[in-house]
């Protein structure tokens, strides 16, 4: 065997490539690529082994690997392989094990969920981002949920030697690893070898923006597609945006005061898996039911760290992911729909029923100028894209054009043409969009299907024939169904909204309570299910 290192960027090996060696990560962060567009299968860290499968079939690489962060590799050819497989039986029956794992998650159909990190790095971005605070606030938070290990420069005490920095620093982290569930590595700017050994070690980097000058040498490369965390001081309202271009950050988190301690039980729920979150469908004023819903979930003391939609229910979860409570939140729909009505506005149909104008304003008064990256809660919503008929995710820009393009049900309401795609009501391809929050695997999530309510009554004698708007709206999410995504929520919660019309915004009260009843119950059962299982 031996050693060999990898720069981010680089490619280990191509699909197609002869298989006459197998790897094994030291350290550092790598990625599985497939056909097509080089879609990710998964992402590997330390201690994975990849190339076996090439080795024992005598075939070629099946995929291309690439190295997200500089790497460390154990590298073993064809002989000293066979001889490994031949003289220690344990590791043949290893790798079968690995390889079945693999073939069972290619062959399931799912998209590989975001592995939950162990190792977290803190990367100070600019002179105003407190790392000490911050680590130490982190840590307290992390520990309701394992026990943590907070590591820096000086506990490493600065033991350098010729060697790499795994071969320094490594049984540090090692030790740590055998009795804590996180190991919280901190470092800056100028911790040289220290700071290398963090970036390649980490299973997820936060990087830390807090306003401040920038720091002098500080390589952004290195970051590309880490977390970014933005911290807010009193009495400001929006993120420091200088460095989400540059970085391309995977995820955005708002922490407005490390020592209030809100947003970061939030981070650490999110980074430990036990963040909750919410998916919400459409169904126009059907949609109301999800006022209920969430009044009742937090009146369980059950903490909403993530929110996602299409539809009405964009509209619904933007306000809750302002951390608008379920009161407010239904006394800006009574305004806006039920007193304004913003679908009101009729027009000649050659694009749409409405002008959209009413809409437009509607938005804008609800959401303001507010950026979906400085939301408290974790937001995105869903539009469908009638170019290619896929559905298309805002999880950054503006809130208020994000859920535009999410709520304009075709025909209805004026499509919005963005970067060439025309854009229409989310619920055509995305009716719970549970997997597209389910890839971040960051917690359970609860699912509120509230279109289609009560089919029984449907068509039955004397019931009123729905106008022409409600006729559309009805169509178009019959064909929403066919798009439910594949992952299955923990919880799906279906108020039965028969007895509402999807335009019957008069019946706001009346859709608030359904929601409440549709709560009780599904928490109801789903507390009987887990005493039976215990």
């Amino acid at each position: 065997a031996s050693s060999s290192e990898l720069g981010a960027g680089e490619w280990l090996f191509r699909e197609g490539d002869e298989g006459d060696r197998c790897f094994i990560v030291r350290a550092g962060r790598l990625e599985v690529l497939g056909a097509p567009e080089k879609s990710r299968i998964r992402t590997l860290g330390r201690g994975a082994v990849l190339g076996e499968l090439a080795l024992l079939t005598g075939g070629t690489r099946s995929a291309s690997v690439r190295a997200l962060r500089d790497t460390e590799l154990v590298t073993i050819d064809r002989k000293d392989f066979e001889g490994l497989l031949r003289d220690r039986p344990e590791v043949s029956l290893a790798l079968t094990r690995s390889i079945a794992g693999q073939l069972r998650e290619n062959t399931s159909g799912g998209d590989e969920l975001e592995p939950l990190p162990g190792v977290i790095a803190i990367v100070p971005l600019d002179q105003g981002a407190r790392i000490a605070e911050f680590a130490r606030s982190l840590e307290s938070a992390l520990s309701d949920h394992g026990a943590v290990r907070l590591l820096d420069h000086a506990v490493a005490g600065g033991n350098y030697s010729a060697a790499s920095p795994v071969a320094t620093f490594g049984p540090l982290l090692d030790t740590a690893a055998a009795d804590s569930d996180f190991q919280v590595l901190v470092t800056d700017s100028a911790d040289g070898d220290w700071r290398r050994f963090c970036l390649q070690q980490a299973d997820r980097i936060l990087a830390i923006s807090g306003g401040g000058a920038d720091l002098s040498g500080m390589d952004l490369a290195q970051l590309r597609g880490s977390d970014l965390v933005t911290l807010i001081k009193s009495g400001e309202t929006q993120t420091d945006r200088r460095f989400t271009t540059t970085l391309a950050p995977a995820r955005i988190y708002v922490v407005r005061d490390p020592e209030a301690g809100s947003d970061i039980a939030r981070l650490a729920r999110r980074l430990s898996g036990s963040a909750t979150g919410i998916v919400l469908s459409g169904g126009g004023a059907r949609a109301f039911s999800q006022i209920g819903v969430i009044e009742e979930l937090l009146a369980c003391g059950i903490e909403i760290d993530r929110v996602g939609g299409v539809g009405m229910g964009a509209v619904i979860g933007g306000m809750l992911a302002m951390e608008m409570g379920p009161d407010e939140i239904a006394d800006r729909c009574f305004d806006e729909w039920m007193r304004r009505n913003p679908l009101g506005d009729y027009t000649f149909p050659r694009q749409s029923l409405i002008r959209g104008r009413r809409l437009e304003a509607m938005l804008a008064r609800t959401f303001g100028q507010a950026m979906i990256d400085d939301l408290p809660r974790s937001y995105f919503c869903g539009a469908t894209d009638l170019r290619s008929g896929e559905l298309v995710l805002f999880r950054d820009g503006s809130l208020a054009d994000a859920v535009s393009a999410s709520f304009s049900p075709p025909v209805v309401a004026p499509i919005a043409v963005r970067n060439g795609q025309l854009l229409t009501d989310g619920s055509l391809t995305g009716g719970l969009p549970v997997t597209d929050m389910a890839e971040q695997n960051e917690g359970a999530i609860i699912a509120v299907d509230s279109r289609f309510g009560d089919s029984e009554q449907a068509g039955r004698d004397g019931q009123e024939v729905p106008g022409i708007l409600e006729v559309f709206s009805r169509a178009f999410l019959v064909r929403s169904d066919s798009g439910n995504r594949r992952r299955t929520p923990s919880l799906l919660i279906a108020p039965n909204t028969g007895e509402v019309g999807m335009l019957e915004f008069h019946q706001l009260d009346r859709a608030r309570e359904i929601g409440r009843e549709a709560a009780r119950q599904a928490l109801e059962k789903a507390g009987d299910s887990t005493e039976a299982e215990e």
